[in-house]
C-alpha cells in the first residue's frame, strides 16, 4: 500500500506541473456556469434546468477524463519518472494503480467543480418549485427534489470509466492522441452496439437516462417515473460502473505487464 500511495503522490504532483490538467480545471468551472446559463426551462423550472445542465456537461466530462487518463502514462514516460519507479521493486499493477488514482482524483475534482457551479448558477437563477408547464403538476415537489439528489450525482458515474478507458489506451499504444481515441470508441460502443433496452447496461447511456428522468420528473410528466425504486436505481448504476471499471483496470494491468513497458 506504501508503494501505491508513494506513486499517488507522485503522480498528483505531476498532475499539478502539466498544462492539461490546469486547462480543464480552469475550465470546468466556466463550463458549468455556461451549461447552466444555456439549460432550457422555465425560470421556476430548477430540477429540470439542472438535468439540462448535467446533460449539456456530461459528453465534456467524460471526454476531459478520457483526456487525463490517456494522458497519464505519457506524461510520466516524458519526465522519466515512471523510468525510475520501474526500476525500482515496486509490482507492475502498484504502479498503474498509483497512476490512475492520480487521475482520478484530478477528475474527480474537475467534475465535482464543473458540477458545483453549474447547480449554484441554477439556485441563482431559479427557484426549484419545479410546477409543470401550464401551471400544473402530477409529481409532488418533495418527491421531485428528493429524486434530483438521488439522481443527479449518478452523471459522474461516467467520469471513473473515462479515466480507465483513457488509462487502457495509454497502455496499449505510447501516442497520448489515438489514447484518447481508443477511449472515445469504448466509451461509445455500447451506444452503438446495445439497444435500447439494454443502455442501462453501459455507464454512459445509464447516467444519460438518470438525468433524463430527472428532467422529466422536473415537468411532472409521469407518476410511474416518480414512484420509481431511487434505492434499486443507484444500486445498479454503481453495480454497472463497478463492473465496467474492474473490467477495464484488469485489461490495463494485462497490457502494461508486458515487457516491452520496461
Amino acid at each position: 500500500m506504501s508503494a501505491v500511495l508513494a506513486v499517488l503522490s507522485l503522480s498528483l504532483h505531476a498532475q499539478r506541473a502539466r498544462l492539461l490538467p490546469r486547462l480543464l480545471l480552469l475550465a470546468a468551472p466556466l463550463g458549468g456556469c455556461a451549461a447552466a446559463f444555456s439549460a432550457n426551462g422555465e425560470a421556476n423550472e430548477g430540477v429540470r434546468g439542472l438535468a439540462d445542465a448535467l446533460l449539456l456537461l456530461l459528453p465534456g466530462m467524460a471526454l476531459a477524463s478520457a483526456a487525463l487518463g490517456s494522458a497519464t502514462l505519457r506524461g510520466e514516460r516524458g519526465e522519466d519518472s515512471l523510468r525510475a519507479l520501474l526500476l525500482a521493486p515496486i509490482p507492475r499493477w502498484k504502479i498503474l494503480l498509483g497512476l490512475m488514482l492520480g487521475a482520478h482524483a484530478t477528475a474527480a475534482v474537475m467534475s465535482l467543480m464543473a458540477c458545483g457551479s453549474a447547480a449554484l448558477c441554477m439556485w441563482g437563477l431559479r427557484g426549484f418549485g419545479d410546477i409543470a408547464p401550464g401551471g400544473m403538476f402530477i409529481t409532488t415537489h418533495e418527491i421531485i427534489n428528493q429524486q434530483a439528489w438521488r439522481l443527479a450525482p449518478l452523471c459522474v458515474g461516467v467520469v471513473p470509466v473515462a479515466v480507465l478507458a483513457g488509462v487502457l489506451g495509454a497502455t496499449i499504444v505510447d501516442d497520448a492522441l489515438v489514447a484518447f481515441m481508443i477511449a472515445v470508441v469504448v466509451l461509445l460502443l455500447p451506444l452503438l452496439m446495445l439497444p435500447e433496452t439494454g443502455a442501462p447496461f453501459a455507464p454512459y447511456p445509464i447516467a444519460d437516462h438518470a438525468l433524463m428522468v430527472l428532467r422529466d420528473l422536473g415537468e411532472g410528466r409521469t407518476e410511474q417515473e416518480a414512484t420509481v425504486d431511487c434505492s434499486a436505481y443507484v444500486l445498479r448504476h454503481a453495480a454497472v460502473v463497478g463492473v465496467w471499471s474492474l473490467g477495464l483496470l484488469a485489461l490495463g494491468i494485462a497490457a502494461f505487464a508486458q515487457p516491452r513497458r520496461a
